[in-house]
Parts: structure tokens; sequence; C-alpha cells
């Protein structure tokens, strides 16, 4: 925790990000509260921008908690992507290429400072 926080520090943020312990895909999912999104390689309408875009002109992001899943190698089963639908989570294109899941973290988050006037 005390990496966290002077990692938070460095970066000059108000607040330090949650880390949460492994747990399986539903618990996640059932835990979330807040806007939910979802990287999905099959997503063929929604693409990230357009996605930040339109929920910012819905209702203020900067307060809003921001939950985001990136599926493991192989992606997210269609249960899952069910399972997050039903969380009201939206799925969303990163673009034509398929990721790993580490460069797929850094370009949605990537994505959201954007939007939020964060970088």
């Amino acid at each position: 925790e005390k990496n966290n926080y002077e990692a938070s520090e460095q970066s000059r943020r108000d607040i330090v990000p949650e880390l949460f312990n492994p747990t399986s895909f539903s618990q996640a999912i059932n835990n979330c509260n807040g806007i939910g999104i979802i990287a999905w390689e099959n997503e063929l309408n929604n693409g990230i921008k357009d996605v930040l875009k339109n929920l910012k002109a819905q209702k203020p992001l900067k307060n809003s908690p921001i939950n985001v899943f990136i599926g493991p190698e192989g992606g997210f089963t269609k249960a899952e992507i069910e399972q997050s639908y039903e969380k009201e989570f939206e799925s969303v294109s990163l673009g034509k290429r398929i990721l790993r899941s580490e460069t797929a973290g850094i370009v949605i988050s990537t994505s959201i400072f954007y939007e939020l006037d964060d970088l």
C-alpha cells in the first residue's frame, strides 16, 4: 500500500487507486458500482472513443467510478459478456487489432484520461 501511495503522489494524483486481490469474474463484476466498460475483441459497433464521449454527454465522469475489464489471453467467453450486459456494462472495441492485455490496459486508461481532460 505504501508503494501505491508513493506512485500516486509522484503522479500528482489526489486519489490512490484501490487494488484488489484476484477474484472470479462473477465476483468482480457483481462488486462493481458506477460505469462499466468491458474491452471485447468481437465488439463491432462501439469504439472506446465513442462510448466515452456518449457517457461523458450523459453525466460527468470525473466523480463516477469507472470499472474497466480487460480479458485474459483468448478473450472473454460469451457468458461473461452477457453477464457484463446484465450489470449494464458497455462493451467496447479498442480498434482493428487484437491487443495483449497489458497493452489494452494502457490504451483504455489513456483513452479515459484523455476524455476526462486528465492528460
